[in-house]
């Protein structure tokens, strides 16, 4: 009797102890899925991030070019501007020039003119002294 009562209780702890291994199976299923979950948004987070810091980089790669354009177009500016500049007293020392020629050619036509005068007043001189030396001449042979 008392071996039947101890194989019974221990019939009951076996069943006892197999429900409870079944409930912490169905716990640990229930953890083992949940981790799964938790490994796949994981997963689908760091894919995300990866994404982003992909945008990241090409955006701070645009915003390089996006400035060294700028850069390169104030560099066009400068530039653009110290050949205007240097256009410019170019157009002034070719102004002078101009000026200081126009000058030359006055003073040079006034010598012509002084020297058309001279050559006038010696023409006037020569004819003056022909004249006398005619008038000489014919009291003598007269």
């Amino acid at each position: 009797g008392a071996s039947a009562a101890a194989v019974a209780s221990a019939a009951a702890a076996v069943q006892s102890g197999s429900r409870t291994v079944g409930s912490l199976t169905e716990q640990l299923d229930a953890l083992t899925e949940e981790s799964a979950g938790l490994g796949i948004r994981l997963r689908k987070s760091e894919a995300l991030l990866e994404e982003a810091t992909r945008n990241l980089a090409a955006a701070q790669a645009e915003l390089a070019t996006s400035a060294a354009g700028t850069a390169d177009l104030q560099s066009q500016l400068a530039a653009a501007g110290a050949r205007e500049g240097a256009a410019d007293a170019r157009a002034a020392g070719a102004r002078a020039v101009t000026e200081r020629l126009s000058a030359e050619a006055a003073a040079l036509e006034a010598r012509v003119g002084e020297a058309e005068a001279a050559e006038a007043r010696a023409r006037a001189r020569l004819a003056d002294e022909q004249a006398e030396r005619l008038a000489t001449a014919q009291m003598l042979s007269a």
